[in-house]
């Protein structure tokens, strides 16, 4: 460590870049990181059926259910179907009061919820609820009956904390037992307003008050007050607490978010803020998931995500340009349910549920609400500028984006300023063998110097617009940059600035097949590869003569289509052909013969119009097109397709628009922003659901539910209900309690 941190010292006095380079690789943090997974969110709302906006807490029952407490009463979902209970005048078993601020299922799968009215118990079988009420003698008031935190004690009983003192309920025996504050005793709690609880390994009770924080002692009668640093008004309240598995204390205030370790007395918390990636606000919500992921839910700047490897925050926010964005940036509730499925709720629209089981894809997106975003989400062309970034042509201009951050500079073309971008859109990027950045437009090309944002343009066909509307750039190992254009083919010398011009000849059959240009490869053999709207051409660079690969309807081996979208050479050196009817594969045999093995979306193609080809570190290929993502394993010849509901981006991809990272990440350019994910990340969710029966009908009237029980499919074997002999006509109702996509749950019956 000592050599290491002499060389760090060393590296930074000198500076060049290959010292920085060795820097980077000696700390063990890569020179490219792909971005952190993009939260894609489905809505549930009061138009779903939720008895409320305000979904104030969230919990899975022991069969699978979804459910979810509010302001307006208790929502219960299937998957396809809420249910609402709420309290009913004269009758005894209904909840009881709709203010529903907490739900626990308690080690037995039993569900409690937590209202102003006390403490209900929920009976499945007959869907009646059993209430529990504190009673004090000095009939303290209401207070005591508003639940707003539920732990288990370790034991047989929950703590509680209400808004008139802390509660332990023995579930056993049905009693309740009261602490309060007593103004004469310091070792009472500190305030009454309770808010928050949680528990320690050591089974100690940590109470966040409206005063701040207190604890009592696994047996102990006593509580011990813990002061926090407080700046601003309000701030001593303590809005929610978490031990996490570190045995960390989390604490969520009025004033954001601090962490304490457990084993130091007296308590040190460190608070954050931007350094961290925290914005100045209020923390209400703290919930760590069953992986390990500590969550934290903000009032007024949505979610944050903690990145225990970075030490800092990522944040989900409402975006008024994202329909899958947060609903609202008031967070009440986070939960993560069995099958994968992470939920959160807001106080003002309803839940978001998102399927953290599978996928692993993030969306990169101007979220900015103006008319340039809208142009600088058509993502064109990306290239890697070596150092972690990208360099992104769009419909707007061009940007040197940071992909973990989204940030980055914009360069866009000037019409009085003769060294701005040669045209509004960047259609084509490539460096030359000097490592000189160029870009392309419909404009002809330009040398770019990003430290000034100066472009030194070039025209490669003055007069013919053609010539110089470029579609797609190669910088080959001569030195040359060749532009494809709608008007030929040009090889253009950087430094003697002199353009030889390669175009279709009718008269002549070894000339360029068409002057619709788009990719261009030069393999790893030194062979040419040109595609052209008209075929497939191999270019001999010494005699200028043009091979032709077409089409022919007669001959299965032939090219699929003649509209060549994307060419990629594979591990293997196997040439991969994109085109406007599915992917081609090229096949060399013994003789020098060439012919194409096809793919289209008969055999599992997303679809069959081709953007463009990456293959992956695995060997997997990756292929776009306009209408999804589609994984081809070659091996295997299996397919998988993906699509905006796994998290990508919305809408077709454009041709060519794509990028292999440094390290392995890859991104696709589309109508919409750009698809970024590490392929190793991409999961599935195999979860098997469980099947449940929602309803029975009985010659189409729906039995109640004192009437069918509580039926549920098992795993293995029948389910079994008995009906009268005259109970000859019936229809069932059933639901699969996998809520990541319910639509694409399938049945057997």
């Amino acid at each position: 460590m000592a050599a290491l941190r002499f060389l760090r010292r060393f590296c930074r006095r000198l500076a060049p870049p290959a010292l920085l380079a060795l820097l980077v690789l000696l700390d063990g943090a890569p020179a490219f990181a792909s971005p952190a997974r993009t939260l894609r969110f489905d809505h549930l709302s009061v138009e779903h059926g939720l008895a409320q906006e305000s979904v104030l807490d969230i919990v899975q029952d022991a069969d699978g259910f979804m459910w979810f407490g509010s302001q307006t009463g208790l929502s219960r979902f299937d998957g396809y179907r809420v249910t609402v209970y709420r309290n009913e005048i004269g009758r005894s078993t209904s909840l009881a009061n709709n203010w529903v601020r907490v739900l626990h299922v308690d080690r037995r799968g039993r569900l409690w919820v937590g209202t102003d009215g006390g403490l209900d118990l929920f009976e499945p079988d007959s869907g009646h609820f059993i209430h529990f009420v504190p009673n004090e003698p000095d009939m303290r008031g209401s207070g005591n009956r508003h639940i707003r935190a539920i732990v288990d004690d370790g034991a047989h009983g929950l703590w509680l904390a209400t808004g008139d003192g802390l509660q332990h309920f023995d579930m056993e025996r049905k009693v309740f037992t009261p602490f309060h504050h007593v103004p004469a005793d310091s070792s009472s709690l500190a305030d009454d307003q309770l808010n928050a609880l949680a528990l320690d390994a050591s089974g100690r009770l940590w109470v966040g008050t409206a005063s701040g924080l207190d604890s009592l002692a696994r047996g102990a009668s006593s509580f011990e007050h813990h002061p926090l640093a407080r700046t601003g008004p309000g701030e001593r309240s303590v809005e929610a607490l978490l031990v996490d598995r570190a045995q960390r204390l989390w604490i969520g205030s009025p004033g954001g978010l601090a962490v304490t370790r457990l084993d130091r007395r007296p308590l040190a918390p460190r608070q954050f803020g931007a350094a961290e990636g925290m914005r100045p606000g209020g923390v209400d919500v703290l919930y760590q998931d069953p992986q390990g992921t500590l969550w934290a839910g903000s009032r007024n700047y949505g979610l944050y995500q903690w990145q225990e490897g970075a030490g800092r925050f990522l944040n989900y926010r409402h975006q008024l340009t994202d329909n899958h964005s947060l609903s609202d940036n008031q967070i009440a509730s986070i939960f993560r349910d069995r099958v994968g499925t992470f939920w959160v709720g807001t106080w003002y629209a309803g839940v978001n549920r998102v399927d953290l089981g599978s996928g692993g894809f993030a969306r990169i997106v101007d979220a900015a609400d103006s008319p340039e975003a809208v142009d600088d989400n058509k993502v064109r062309v990306m290239l890697d500028d070596g150092a972690g970034k990208l360099w992104v042509g769009t419909n707007g201009g061009l940007r040197h984006l940071d992909p973990v951050s989204g940030e980055g500079r914009m360069y866009r073309h000037q019409p009085a300023d003769p060294h701005s971008l040669p045209g509004p859109a960047a259609s084509a990027l490539a460096r030359d063998s000097s490592g000189q950045l160029w870009v392309g437009s419909r404009d002809g090309i330009a040398s770019v110097d990003p430290s000034s944002g100066r472009f030194n343009r070039q025209s490669l066909s003055p007069g013919e617009p053609d010539g110089d509307n470029v579609r797609a750039m190669l910088g080959d190992r001569a030195g040359a940059l060749w532009v494809a254009t709608r008007g030929g083919l040009h090889r253009f010398d950087p430094r003697t600035r002199k353009i030889v011009t390669y175009r279709h000849d009718p008269e002549d059959s070894a000339s360029l097949a068409d002057n619709m240009v788009r990719p261009l490869l030069e393999d790893r053999r030194g062979r040419f590869w040109v595609g052209t709207f008209n075929g497939l051409d191999l270019l001999d660079r010494t005699t200028g003569k043009f091979t032709h690969y077409r089409h022919d309807p007669n001959n299965p081996r032939s090219l699929s289509h003649d509209e060549v979208h994307y060419l990629m050479e594979d591990r293997h050196g196997a040439l991969w052909v994109g085109t406007a009817l599915g992917v081609n594969k090229m096949v060399e045999a013994a003789d020098g013969s060439i012919g194409f093995e096809r793919y289209t979306a008969r055999d599992g193609l997303a679809d069959d119009a081709v953007a463009a080809i990456l293959e992956d570190a695995d060997g997997h290929l990756w292929i776009s097109s306009s209408t999804g993502l589609s994984r081809f394993s070659p091996a295997t010849n299996r397919w998988r397709t993906f699509s905006a509901g796994d998290g990508t981006i919305e809408g077709a991809y454009f041709d060519a628009s794509a990028l292999r990272g440094a390290d392995g990440s890859l991104y696709f350019g589309g109508f919409n922003g750009i698809t970024a994910f590490d392929p190793k990340a991409i999961t599935d969710n195999l979860y098997a659901p469980r099947a449940v029966i929602t309803g029975i009908q009985v010659a189409n009237r729906p039995l109640a539910a004192s009437e069918q029980g509580r039926l549920e499919m098992p795993v293995a074997g029948p389910a079994e209900l008995t009906l009268d002999a005259a109970d000859s006509v019936f229809s069932l109702e059933f639901s699969a309690l996998h809520f990541a996509a319910p639509a694409r749950n399938r049945f057997a019956y």
